[in-house]
């Protein structure tokens, strides 16, 4: 187990895009140094499918970067992970979709809508 939440895991192979549309969404790194934390600059990864399947997806991608689920953060309405430069890199290569921040929570948030179920938000 490394710093920060990390574990070491393979480079998986690029995956191909979901067949139902589903995406794994990431914003631009962001500076935040007031934090306290060591690593001062971040970004957020999440999905645009807020169901089991999706959710599961952004987890294993998650775990194919080397995060462990517990850095998971189930916020109300926008689930995620936050990622550290070098952990962003691997996402990308890995097949996540680049988007500005405005995009990912517009999408983000649409989709959580989009469910049903206990920890839908009211929209």
């Amino acid at each position: 187990m490394g710093r920060y939440g990390m574990v070491h895991s393979p480079i998986l192979p690029v995956k191909e895009p979901s067949k139902d549309g589903r995406m794994i969404l990431i914003d631009p790194l962001r500076a935040y140094p007031r934090c306290r934390f060591p690593v001062k600059t971040w970004c957020h990864m999440m999905t645009d499918d807020p169901t089991e399947d999706g959710l599961e997806e952004l987890h294993s991608m998650a775990e194919a970067i080397g995060l462990r689920r517990e850095r998971f953060q189930a916020r109300r309405g926008l689930p995620h992970y936050d990622l550290i430069p070098c952990m962003r890199g691997l996402a990308l290569l890995l097949g996540a979709v680049e988007v500005n921040t405005l995009e990912l929570a517009r999408r983000c948030w649409r989709g959580t809508c989009r469910s049903s179920g206990p920890n839908r938000p009211s929209c």
